[in-house]
């Protein structure tokens, strides 16, 4: 499995300016993800549909009742102890993670 451990990038769009922690662990042979931002109270985010697109690279889609369950897609471009991707949520666009880097390893 690919991308295991504790993630943290950089996020800045019109609406919100920060750093997004998220944790992927192997949950008995699939993804399991966990989002955090310090200081902040996130809704409940179900990931579904991972996919090794490529070598290197994870993508998935996403709901959460913050966004009315609609779909979001995610992407994932793991290198080493870095990253880089996106997220597309409705009604707003592609929310690019800037900086990625791995805080710790699983």
């Amino acid at each position: 499995m690919i991308g295991l451990g504790i993630w943290e990038c950089d996020i800045d769009t019109l609406f919100w300016q920060g750093v997004a922690r998220m944790r992927i662990y192997d949950d008995n042979g699939a993804y399991g993800f966990e989002f955090a931002v310090p200081g902040e109270q996130l809704p409940e985010i179900r990931v579904y549909d991972v996919e090794t697109a490529e070598p290197g690279t994870l993508t998935a889609h996403a709901t959460s009742d913050a966004i009315h369950g609609r779909e979001t897609s995610v992407r994932f471009d793991f290198d080493g102890d870095t990253f880089t991707g996106w997220l597309k949520v409705p009604f707003m666009g592609k929310i690019r993670f800037e900086n990625g880097r791995r805080i710790e390893k699983l």
